[in-house]
Parts: structure tokens; C-alpha cells; sequence
């Protein structure tokens, strides 16, 4: 009978444990007040937007530096002149989307779908593009520089006259990038595929082209002065300063 009756006590305690326990835990999404403040004020400095789908916003000059938007979907939304330094945009699917003029330094875009993105003329020192996908997007007179896009796609990307001093290429497809009057100098493009690249009158003084393809690639004018050719593949480096 007593043991009955503890049992019947117990029993009860622990689902109320157990209730409060999970409406306690930590959210791994994003947070609505957040979100509302964001849309309210554009001003949300680290604010967590995990997963939020803010699809064909309207978000010009917005202020989210340091904020958390991994994995969201912001397709086509407008964050012109936005200030997104720091900000971790790690898997964040942002197709269509504009970025003219926005504040990127030290951003986080690694995995990140960025197809036909314009970000001409922003700030993007260290942002890090590892295995991102920039694919046909425009990145005209961006600041670069010591950015990684190790294992990214920038097949047909246009950084015409961007700097990217010391950026880091490492394994990334090159194909059909457009560099015409761009700053690489001491730029890491080991193993890069740059076949039908335009390089006219780009600054590669000190660049690492080791085992890289450069199938096609046009160099007519490009400063070649120290950079390391070791294992180039198909190079035809005519018209270009050595």
C-alpha cells in the first residue's frame, strides 16, 4: 500500500519535472522579438535570426552587425548599404540578392548560396567565402582583401578592378572569372581553375599559381612580376609584364 502510494506521488512530480524541463530548454531558432525589432527599427545589432525567411525584404541600410543569420533565406532581399561586419551568414541562401555598397568586413559566408548576388563597390576585408557558391555574381570594385574563398565557386563572377590584396583561392573555380584591372598581388591561387579567366592588366605581383589551370586564360597586360608558375597547366602567358 505505501509503496502504491509513493508511486502514485512520484509519478506526477516527474511529468511536471520533465514539462518544465522542455519549455525551459534553449531555442535553437530564431527569436520573434528579434525579428519585430528588426523590421521595426532595421536596427538588430547580434541579433539571433537562425533560420529566418526574410525572402524579398526590403532591408537597405539596415544595421545587423554581429548578428546570426546562419541558414536563412533572404532570396532577392535589398541590403544595399546594410552593415553586416562580423555577421554569420554561414549556409544562408541569399540568390538575387543585393549587397551594393554594404559593410561585409569580416563577415561569415562559408556554404553560402550567393548566385547572381551584386555586392559592387562593398567592403569585404577578411569576409570568408569557403565553399561558398557565388556563381555569375558581381563583385565590381569590391574591397577584398585577405578574403578566403578556398573551395568556392566564382565560375563567371565579375571582381573587375577589385582589391584583393593577400585573398586566399585555394582550390577554387575560376572559370571565366572576370579580373581586368584587378589588385591580387601576394594572392594564393594554388590549384585554381582559371580557364577563359580575364586577367588584363591585373596586379599578380608576388601570386601563387602553382598547379593551377589556366586553359584560355587572357594575361594581355597583367603584372606577372614574382609570381610563382610552378606546375601551371596549359598557360599561355603572352602580352603579360615577367
Amino acid at each position: 500500500m505505501m509503496k502504491r502510494l509513493i508511486s502514485q506521488t512520484i509519478a506526477p512530480i516527474l511529468v511536471i519535472s520533465f514539462s518544465l524541463a522542455v519549455s525551459n530548454s534553449p531555442s535553437y531558432g530564431f527569436s520573434q522579438s528579434d525579428l519585430d525589432k528588426l523590421l521595426k527599427t532595421k536596427q538588430c545589432v547580434r541579433c539571433n535570426l537562425t533560420g529566418v525567411n526574410l525572402t524579398g525584404t526590403l532591408l537597405e541600410y539596415v544595421n545587423l552587425e554581429g548578428a546570426n543569420l546562419e541558414n536563412s533565406s533572404l532570396y532577392s532581399v535589398n541590403l544595399q548599404g546594410a552593415n553586416l561586419q562580423g555577421a554569420n551568414l554561414q549556409g544562408t541562401k541569399l540568390q538575387n540578392a543585393n549587397l551594393e555598397g554594404a559593410n561585409l568586413k569580416y563577415a561569415n559566408f562559408q556554404n553560402a548560396k550567393l548566385q547572381r548576388v551584386i555586392v559592387q563597390g562593398a567592403d569585404l576585408t577578411g569576409v570568408n567565402f569557403q565553399s561558398a557558391n557565388l556563381d555569375s555574381s558581381i563583385l565590381q570594385g569590391s574591397i577584398l582583401q585577405f578574403a578566403k574563398f578556398n573551395n568556392a565557386n566564382l565560375q563567371n563572377v565579375i571582381l573587375q578592378g577589385a582589391i584583393l590584396l593577400g585573398a586566399n583561392f585555394y582550390r577554387a573555380n575560376l572559370q571565366g572569372t572576370v579580373f581586368q584591372g584587378a589588385i591580387l598581388q601576394d594572392a594564393n591561387l594554388q590549384y585554381t581553375n582559371l580557364k577563359d579567366a580575364k586577367l588584363q592588366r591585373a596586379s599578380l605581383e608576388d601570386s601563387n599559381f602553382q598547379g593551377a589551370n589556366l586553359q584560355n586564360a587572357n594575361f594581355q597586360g597583367a603584372n606577372l612580376q614574382g609570381a610563382n608558375l610552378t606546375g601551371v597547366k596549359n598557360a599561355n602567358l603572352k602580352g603579360a609584364i615577367r
